[in-house]
């Protein structure tokens, strides 16, 4: 029972160890990481916001005559345009927390702080971990080995409707 036992935390061992990373304020004096270290890629999320440009200076032939600070004019709305920029006063952590069963690539792409496009990739290692449990275990003895039992080929013909869900629900 103790090999058993052994075996299997091992495997978990093995396949547990993933990768992580980290975040922080960089000093380039120093050149080392400073203040408290954030776990994840700090990014910002898109909102929309209303920008309003405005004359503010009285020109005559292009010379400059005065400005709405020296009272020379009033200042009147040029132009107004919704834009999208990043919402710096709610930063966010992308934390990539992967399954310790699984191998796991994430990429992302950044641009003016907000996330352009990310991407997951998602390999089970599951059957990998019990091959490597199972002839642990048959080396060692300890369970006898077992066929696989045929099984039938899938299907590949034939649709049908199997169910319908309101969505959302």
């Amino acid at each position: 029972m103790k090999k058993i036992l052994l075996l299997v935390m091992s495997g978990f061992v093995l396949t547990a160890c993933s990768s992580t990373f980290k975040t922080a304020k960089f000093d380039t004096n120093s050149w080392k990481p400073v203040g408290e270290q954030v776990e994840g890629l700090v990014y910002y999320e898109p909102h929309q916001v209303l920008v309003t440009y405005e004359f503010t200076a009285l020109t005559d032939k292009g010379n400059l005559i005065g400005t709405a600070a020296d009272k020379a004019c009033v200042p009147i709305i040029q132009k107004q345009e919704i834009v999208v920029e990043p919402n710096f006063a709610e930063p966010r952590v992308l934390l990539n927390k992967p399954s310790p069963f699984s191998s796991n690539k994430l990429s992302v792409t950044l641009s003016n702080g907000m996330i352009v496009s990310l991407n997951s990739e998602s390999t089970p290692k599951m059957p990998e971990l019990i091959k490597e449990v199972t002839g642990f275990a048959k080396e060692a003895g300890v369970i006898p080995f077992v066929g696989k039992a045929p099984s039938p080929p899938a299907c590949n013909a034939a649709p049908v409707i199997k169910s319908k869900i309101p969505f959302p629900q």
